[in-house]
């Protein structure tokens, strides 16, 4: 059997037909029954397929055209019904029921040599009639009017070829015929009638396809070798329930009696077995392959076009899938996969999507603190295994702006602005003795009341969650440095970004002074509710003005003058620059000294002027104040002056009174050791006259000198006690 493929145009869709050559002999009806067993008919001859159909003949072929299958219109229409619409007869043929010819005396029958003709398009057949008389109305041969057709001549060109005139009987066809190639004719002395033998009309005749193409009837119970023609199944294969281990197979139905199916795998499983039916299951597959599936339909053991089909089955899933890193804008993932993968899709909440080769990736230019759902699936060829996913959220940014209002004593007020992406809340932690690297664990603790994860949470008690982008801390210790810290929270506050950390501090207080002032240094020290870094302590007084720092709480201001009024000012510093506390002032002053040996001038008798020399302790300030007391204890005299001056004059003073003088440095409450003299106003003298009596019961005992000074010193002694504090002199005159 040789079998040939040929387009046939059908309207406007393509079919392939296919022609099978037999070479068994059979009848005609034998030969269609067979045709139409196991293929579609005997096969039809057009223009289209001419070529290929009489194309290396051995031999001669029953087609499917037959004169009885038409009824009353014989050769119009092929076993299959189509019509005939190109013919190929074989000069002559198809053969009419009646057929005469004649010649004119001076004719004789010619000497035909005929090649196949080409191809013609035919409505319908032939059938004779009645041709219209020509020159002297002769009746004219069919068969050669036919001939005279095929080499696109007519009876006058033959009647100038021969030299002869030419009387036929005509047959109208009704077909278009195209020229067959040249006939050659010649002419010979031969006169009469026409002893050319016609063929023999066959009353129900099949058609025989010739070796050289042309047609020619043939008594249908011959047994001659056969053409079939087949349209090429075309069908369709669908593949559903596809698994790493087995999928579903469905196809179109073959045409005709198709005693079973085929099916082959190949590529991935070489399989092959045999199905009644219209589906199958193909199991033993192997993840990630793929597979090319042929369904034959089997028609007579024939092998029909198969039906095709390649597909995929799904890679395995991957698995270990997770996330290894996350940043603002950065989540990396890796996962684990084995068996066949050509690569891995990642999806990123069904947004976009991206390839890699390694079983790991890097999702960039992510949103900070937002919410990603990552899908993995392996790929082999467009086919994806079942979905591993896992969903992690981005680090929120850093809190912008973060801010600390450092003027109140015992409150911190915390404000910043909302970050770059999402956010949820706000984690905000003000710590006193430590910076922010462990502030971001604090999320677990916040909140928590008596659970096991807060075993380590007491660094947290600092620490709140809020979802205002301000906090307020309150009872805080004045003059403290405290590390402020604010981190953005993503997924319901469980997540923290990077803490942004600054430094936030209290107000410190002011100080409570004390001063303990000495003539030549004060003692300030103070004493302080809060911290501090240093403290500022200045003085001022006199001509002196310095300023020192100290962290101490005490300071000596050396290098003094007594008696001068210093102010003192303490401020407390933070480790702030710009922050310290209100001002503390406290003035004193030095202690006084003693002045320098007081003198005194004696003027009269009422006047004494007092000079004194300035204490060495103050050299060199002016402004100092002494007081200069006098008194005069005979008469109870008491008072005192005080005079910027180091000398002052007393008036209005008793003559002959001796006066004490005491000169001190008086400094605010405060009075030096005073610097004392004393001295006599000039005596108003008065002599006053004093006799002494004596009796004694020893003769002369008075008047002898011991007796007499005995006597003269207790007077004396006398005096002193009672007038010690005015001018007297005693002296004894003797009045022999």
């Amino acid at each position: 059997m040789r079998i040939l493929w040929l387009p046939l145009l059908l309207g406007s869709v393509w079919a392939e037909e296919q022609h099978f050559q037999h070479f068994d002999n059979l009848t005609w009806d034998e030969a269609r029954q067979h045709c139409q067993v196991c293929y579609k008919e005997l096969t039809t001859i057009a223009s289209w397929n001419v070529r290929g159909v009489v194309h290396n003949l051995t031999s001669d072929y029953w087609v499917g055209l037959r004169r009885s299958l038409n009824g009353t219109s014989p050769w119009s229409s092929w076993s299959n019904g189509d019509p005939v619409a190109f013919q190929n007869w074989y000069p002559g043929h198809p053969v009419p029921k009646e057929e005469t010819c004649s010649l004119t005396p001076t004719s004789t029958p010619a000497n035909v040599s005929a090649s196949t003709p080409t191809t013609v398009s035919a409505s319908t057949p032939m059938h004779s009639t009645t041709a219209p008389q020509m020159n002297n109305t002769v009746d004219r041969c069919s068969l050669l009017t036919e001939m005279l057709s095929c080499l696109n001549m007519t009876y006058s060109d033959l009647r100038n070829v021969t030299g002869t005139t030419v009387t036929t009987m005509t047959t109208t066809p009704h077909a278009l015929y195209t020229s067959p190639s040249p006939v050659n004719i010649t002419s010979n002395s031969t006169q009469g009638t026409c002893n050319t033998k016609a063929p023999e009309y066959i009353e129900d005749a099949c058609v025989a396809l010739l070796r050289n193409g042309m047609w020619k009837e043939k008594q249908c119970y011959e047994r001659l070798p056969f053409i079939c023609y087949d349209e090429r199944f075309f069908g369709e294969i669908h593949v559903s329930n596809v698994t790493d281990k087995k999928a579903n197979l469905s196809w179109s139905e073959g045409p005709g009696n198709i005693s079973h199916y085929r099916v082959e795998v190949t590529e991935g499983t070489n399989q092959t077995f045999n199905v009644t039916g219209l589906v199958t299951e193909l199991g033993g597959l192997t993840a990630g392959t793929q597979y090319n599936v042929q369904v034959f339909p089997v028609k007579c053991d024939r092998d029909l076009n198969p039906q095709n089909i390649s597909f995929y089955t799904p890679p395995f899933s991957v698995y270990n899938l997770t996330v290894t890193k996350v940043t603002t804008r950065v989540i990396e993932l890796s996962w684990s996969h084995t068996g066949n993968c050509t690569f891995f899709l990642i999806r990123v909440s069904d947004e976009t999507s991206k390839q890699e080769n390694a079983q790991k990736s890097k999702i960039e230019n992510l949103q900070p603190g937002k919410k990603y759902n990552f899908t993995v699936t392996a790929v082999v060829n467009d086919t994806e295994s079942e979905p591993n996913s896992t969903a992690a959220y981005t680090k929120p940014s850093r809190v912008l702006n973060l801010t600390s209002e450092d003027t109140d004593f015992k409150v911190i007020n915390a404000s910043w602005t909302k970050p770059d992406g999402e956010c949820s809340g706000y984690l905000v932690c003000l710590n006193e003795d430590s910076g922010c690297i462990n502030c971001s664990e604090c999320i677990h603790c916040v909140g928590c009341i008596n659970c096991s994860e807060c075993a380590s949470c007491s660094e947290c008690a600092n620490c709140s969650i809020t979802a205002e982008k301000h906090k307020e801390f309150t009872d805080k210790t004045p003059g403290k440095k405290y590390f402020l810290c604010a981190a953005a929270l993503t997924d319901s506050n469980k997540i923290a970004g990077e803490m942004t950390q600054i430094e936030a501090y209290t107000r410190p207080n002011s100080v409570e002074l004390s001063l303990i002032p000495f003539s030549h240094y004060i003692n300030a020290h103070w004493t302080l509710d809060g911290g501090y870094k240093d403290f500022n302590v200045s003085i001022i007084g006199g001509n002196y003005n310095k300023s020192y720092i100290t962290n101490s709480t005490n300071y000596n201001f050396t290098e003094l003058r007594a008696a001068v009024y210093y102010t003192i000012t303490v401020v407390t510093l933070s480790e702030k620059p710009d922050l310290r506390s209100d001002p503390v002032n406290q003035s004193v002053f030095t202690k006084p000294t003693s002045p320098g040996p007081a003198t005194t001038i004696v003027h009269n008798k009422s006047a004494i002027t007092v000079t004194w020399e300035v204490p060495i302790e103050s050299m060199g300030f002016s402004d100092i104040t002494y007081e200069v007391t006098f008194e005069s204890p005979y008469w109870n005299h008491r008072d005192s002056i005080n005079v910027k001056q180091n000398h002052v004059t007393f008036t209005n003073l008793s003559s002959g009174v001796n006066y004490n003088f005491n000169v001190s440095v008086v400094a605010g409450d405060l009075k030096s050791y005073p610097s004392c003299v004393s001295n006599q106003t000039e005596p108003d003298k008065k002599i006053v006259s004093f006799m002494m009596m004596c009796s004694s019961s020893v003769p002369l005992h008075c008047n002898n000198f011991p007796t007499r000074n005995q006597t003269l010193d207790k007077l004396i002694n006398h005096f002193k006690s009672n007038l010690s504090s005015v001018y007297w002199k005693l002296k004894m005159i003797n009045s022999n």
